[in-house]
Order: C-alpha cells, then sequence, then structure tokens
C-alpha cells in the first residue's frame, strides 16, 4: 500500500489485546512513516466517550457505513500488511478538526513549563 496521507481512513485486521485472533475495524491514518508501518487511530461508531474523541461528521465522504468517532489517544502501530482496504479520506472540516484535537491531546501530555 503507498500513498497512504493523514486524515486516509482504511479497514485494517487489528489483533485483539489478549492476542487471540482480530478484528476488521475501520482506523484513521495519523502518520504514514516512509517503510511498512502505519500510525492510527481506532474508528468507533460510539459517541464521543471523552476530551480525545473527535465525532467525524463527513463521515458518508469518509467512506463509513455509520456515525463515527475518532479515537485520538488511542494511538497504534500497525503494519501496512495488515490493510484490509482504503475507504476513503476526511473531509476537509472533519480534517482540521482532528488535527486540532491531536494537538490539544499531545500538549495536555507535555509537562508545563
Amino acid at each position: 500500500m503507498s500513498g497512504v496521507n493523514f486524515g486516509d481512513v482504511l479497514l485494517a485486521r487489528l489483533p485483539f489485546p489478549d492476542g487471540g485472533g482480530f478484528k476488521l475495524r475501520p482506523v484513521l491514518v495519523i502518520h504514514e512513516h516512509g517503510d511498512g508501518d502505519l500510525l492510527v487511530v481506532p474508528v468507533t461508531t460510539h459517541d464521543p466517550r471523552g476530551a480525545g474523541d473527535t465525532p467525524i461528521t463527513l463521515w458518508q465522504e469518509a467512506g463509513l457505513r455509520l456515525e463515527s468517532t475518532a479515537r485520538m489517544c488511542k494511538f497504534a502501530t500497525i503494519a501496512k500488511g495488515v490493510v484490509v482496504k482504503h475507504l476513503g479520506s476526511l473531509a476537509a472540516t472533519d480534517a482540521d478538526r482532528t488535527q486540532q484535537s491531536l494537538q490539544s491531546f499531545l500538549m495536555r501530555l507535555s509537562p508545563a513549563g
């Protein structure tokens, strides 16, 4: 898979935390490392649960079947080999909002100074 960018929505095989199998789920690309890995966050159909959750308002444009939320504080590095297909890309307004949410989350992690 080549040409992956911030804001792309992919369908990927993500392993269960206990290692007992995997689940197909949409993910949002945060960064393409230039090698075989992608930094992603999961996309869920649940309503936002916390400060790092960002609604995807134009979810159909992003290739999603249902209203969705990007879990901007739940990072994962995945191999490009687990990507099943490219679903779509965030609309500009959703991409801007997710970038702002990501920046806010990272600022909360920084020590005050």
